[in-house]
């Protein structure tokens, strides 16, 4: 599903402009109507970034994933830890 946000930092790991997403700046309500209404009068806009929200891989960010890989960073400084 393409998606339209807020350009947070790290946001654009997962949502590339404009391939899969739409950033717009942060606190800004007009820009992010103004994407929105964009989008809704441009099919073709819409289609090609709904293309590449579907061929965008965000394994990486499933929920075990993101857990495996927590842990590990935490496991790899506790073992610096105790080491040190």
């Amino acid at each position: 599903t393409p998606a339209v946000m807020p350009a947070f930092p790290g946001v654009e790991v997962a949502f590339r402009d404009p391939v899969s997403a739409r950033l717009v700046p942060r606190q800004s309500p007009d820009a992010l109507c103004a994407t929105i209404a964009d989008l809704i009068a441009n099919p073709g806009a819409l289609a090609k970034l709904a293309h590449g929200a579907a061929e965008t891989n965000l394994s990486a960010w499933e929920e075990d994933c993101l857990g495996r890989d927590t842990t590990a960073v935490y496991d790899s400084l506790m073992s610096e830890r105790a080491a040190a």
